[in-house]
Parts: structure tokens; sequence; C-alpha cells
């Protein structure tokens, strides 16, 4: 035992210096001369080159009792100023949460939370949710504990007039921080939030709650300020504002829906209807979509189009691209040759699609057959990018794709660019004065390290690097707020 110990220690050893070698051919240089200027990643800041890390607060003092830092669970960035979900220890070892805000040009705390007053008795601050940044304001479940007493609590902060506002209490419910609480959506002076398994709507201003809706093992999602929902084949939207409810639409009881807003809010609801079939395989039932319908609902004029009517006959599936695009597929029945449990070769049934056509439509539901990408295949992996155009068809060998433009219908083989070290610097790095800096998570042969590259010499060089420079927490986390000269 003691020999093979030592044998798989030598293998080790010798496939770390292997991989060393390797990662040293194919890095940039370093360079541990610090540059004048500081990186900031959640509550840590240390020099470009990882000297001298320092915590933007390592304590705080509250009710006259002195609080050492212990770890954070969620940040967030307004501006230069640090907003913190983080827990400190008091010298007993007793651990507090803190709802903190930190000025990076006046590096300065202030503590914005840490108990609350429910019904004359003070609860203190146990659990923060996930920080979300909606409008300018933070949005925040929160759980505030007094022995055996729990209150789960939905928050706000604004940090134009530094107030701190209470939007709904639950008392006593909930085994887990939050109580079971969580933001669903936001529209205007609106949100949505899940509590106990129903949907709420808050206003903002007032904190008015009702309730919206119970959630129920149906589709729901929420878009363009209204809950959208399917049940009994009827589908149905309420208002976020009002409560107000009109049902749009009716399907077979047989068939699913789906919501695909794609958090587009034009005013307009987009909705897939499918009929599936099943298929018995070694895993058990396997569901596939046997035919589709495609609409959109236009909330102004109260018109629903249906951009696909459907023949009974017709086997075919659809999926919106866009609110302007949308592909068709024909669906097949197919077979395959698997093993089973006991490995011998069976026949499997299934369905699959081949002929992925897309179409454009209008507001007023016209629509307009453009090309089949995939004559008589099935579908490959295409994508709509930011120049209005679908692209598929990469070919890594001659550095090539395909590119259809939906308004000319025009194909074309393309030359893909490579990205310089510059365009990837300046799209993905931060950026202090001439200088962008991006951290690399690193893989077998890249050793996690922070680059910097120079606007004036057009060079990158390596700041901090995995044992050459200080292990810092943005080189561990591979994470970069901000670069600043302070």
């Amino acid at each position: 035992m003691m020999r093979k110990s030592l044998r798989l220690s030598a293998a080790l050893l010798i496939i770390g210096f292997a991989l060393t070698a390797l990662t040293g051919c194919n890095e940039e240089p370093i360079d541990t001369v610090w540059d004048g200027n500081y990186i900031y990643s959640s509550i840590y800041k240390c020099k470009t080159n990882g000297e001298d890390q320092e915590l933007l607060v390592d304590e705080v003092v509250a009710d006259g009792k002195t609080y050492k830092y212990d770890h954070v669970s969620d940040y967030i960035y307004i501006g230069k100023t640090l907003f913190l979900d983080v827990t400190f220890i008091d010298d007993e070892e007793r651990r507090q949460v803190f709802f903190i805000k930190y000025s990076i040009e006046d590096n300065t705390h202030e503590v914005l939370c840490y108990d609350t007053e429910f019904e004359g008795e003070t609860y203190g601050l146990s659990w923060i949710g996930s920080l979300s940044l909606r409008q300018d304001k933070l949005y925040f479940p929160a759980s505030f504990e007094s022995g055996e007493k729990r209150l789960s609590v939905l928050m706000s902060y604004d940090p134009q007039a530094n107030s701190l506002s209470s939007y709904y209490t639950r008392k006593n419910e909930g085994a887990t921080g939050g109580g079971g609480l969580y933001f669903t959506y936001d529209y205007g002076d609106y949100f949505v939030f899940e509590s106990a398994d129903k949907y709420y709507s808050c206003n903002k201003i007032t904190g008015e709650t009702f309730l919206i809706d119970e959630k129920v093992k149906t589709s729901t999602a929420f878009s363009n300020g209204y809950r959208l929902k399917e049940d009994g084949g009827d589908v149905t939207i309420r208002s976020v504002v009002d409560g107000s409810e009109k049902k749009i639409l009716s399907i077979p009881t047989d068939e699913s829906v789906y919501f695909d807003n794609r958090g587009i809010e034009n005013g307009k609801i987009y909705i897939d209807s499918w009929k599936s079939k099943k298929y018995q395989d070694r895993y058990g039932y396997q569901e596939y979509a046997l035919m589709s319908s495609i609409y959109v609902y236009d909330i102004e004029t109260d018109k629903i189009y249906n951009l696909t009517p459907r023949n009974p006959s017709d086997t075919k599936v659809y999926s919106f691209i866009n609110e302007k695009l949308f592909v068709e597929e024909d669906v097949y029945e197919a077979e395959k040759r698997v093993k089973d449990d006991s490995g011998n070769y069976v026949t499997e049934k299934y369905l699959a699609k081949r002929n992925a056509r897309i179409y454009k439509f209008d507001e007023n539901g016209n629509v307009e057959y453009l090309a089949n990408l995939f004559p008589n295949k099935e579908k490959e992996y295409f994508s709509l990018e930011e120049d209005g155009n679908i692209h598929w068809g990469y070919s890594a060998t001659w550095e090539t794709e395909k590119v259809l433009n939906p308004e000319t219908r025009e194909i074309k083989k393309v030359k893909v660019p490579k990205m310089t070290e510059e365009e990837r610097f300046t799209t993905y790095g931060v950026k202090c004065g001439d200088l962008y800096y991006i951290a690399d998570e690193g893989s077998w042969f890249s050793a996690n390290a922070i680059y910097r590259f120079d606007m004036k010499t057009k060079k990158v060089v390596r700041v901090q690097s995995r044992n050459v420079t200080p292990g810092t927490h943005a080189l561990g986390e591979a994470e970069i707020d901000f670069v600043l000269p302070y």
C-alpha cells in the first residue's frame, strides 16, 4: 500500500511539473511592479499586483459592541457605493448580520440595518436574500429573530433618500431564512412577490398589497404589467396594478402552454401551445412535442393573432426567435437501437424534428416565409446576433459561418473575424485611465491570473498570477468590480 501511494504521489508530481511547464509556455509575460492602481472585488481592496490586500470594512460598532468581520453573503455596487449583506462576530463568538453601505470615495461605512421593531419588540437581523437593483432602488427579503420568534420581511432601500422601507411583514412563518418570500416581477410602481405559494402585488409608493393569484401547477408568468396564466384551457391575464382579469384565448384541455415573453415589455404577449405524445423507453415515459401553435396578443388593441393556423393532420412545432421571427420544424417518428438493462439491443421510438424554416411576422399578424436553414436535417445551433441577422453553420477549420438577413432574405457565407486583444479588453475588461484589467478563471493549461492591457503600448501582461503573486480575493474569484487610482 505504501509503494502504491508513493508511485501515485510521484505520478501526480510529474503531471504537476508538466502542466506547470505547459502553462508557462502559453502565458503572457508577468509584471509584478505596482502600476499605482487598486483593484476592488467584493469587500476587498488590493494593489493591482496583489500586494497589501485589505478589508474595506473589517469591523463595525453597534449598541456599544464591536463586531469583527466574518464573511460576505452578497453585495452590489451602485456607482462607487458598495452595499453589503455581511456577517460579523462579537467577542462572544455570536454572529450578527448587517446591511451596510460603504463609500469608496470617502472610505466610510454606515450600518443601514441590523434589527427592527415589531409590535414593541426588537428583532435582530438574521438573514438577507439576494440584493436586487430595480429602477435605482435595492430590494431584498430578510429574516429577523427574537428568541424562537421570526419575522419574514420584504424590504427596499432608496439610495437617493437614504431611506429603508418595509413593504410586507409575515410573522412566525417559514422555517428557513426569508420565510419563503421571493421577488418575482417588477413593473413601474409595482412589484410582485411570492409568499406561501401565493402571488401578491405591492405598490412601491404606498406599500398597499393585494393577492393577485395562488400558485398552482399550471403555466404562470408575468409580463407587461400582467399575470399570465393557463388553467383548464383558458388563458387569462390579470393586471398587477388593479387586479382586473381578462380571458384572451382558449386552447384544447389536452395541450400545454408556455408564455414566451422573453422579458420583452413591448405591450405584446407571446404564447406557445403544444400537444405532446409519450413514448416509453428504458428510463420510463418520455414526452415529445407533436404539434404546436404560436400566438401574439396585443394588449392595447385587445387582439390576438394565431401566427400558425393548425391543420389537424400536420405534425409541426413552432417556437419564437424574437418579437419578429419564429421557426417552424417538421415532426416525424423515428427509431433508434439501444441496449436495455440486460445488454440486449432493442428498438425505441421517438419523435424527431427537421427542416428548420424561418418566418417573420408583423404587428398585424401577417406571416412571411424566409428560408429553410437545414433542409431535411435536424436543426443545428443558430443564433440571432446584434446585427439583426441569423448566424449558423460555423466552421472552425475555415473560420466561416452562414448568415441570413431577415430583411433581404439573402444568405451569405462570411468570414468570422477574430477578436483582437484590444477588442477583448475594451469589451470585457475594467477600465482605469489607459489601462484595462481582466480576471481569468483559468484552466488546466492556464493558471488563474489577472491581466492588464495598455492602450498606449498595446501590450498584455499578467499583474497577478497563482503561485507567483500574493493570493487575493479578485484572483481567487476571478472577479473585478472596479479599478481606481485610490
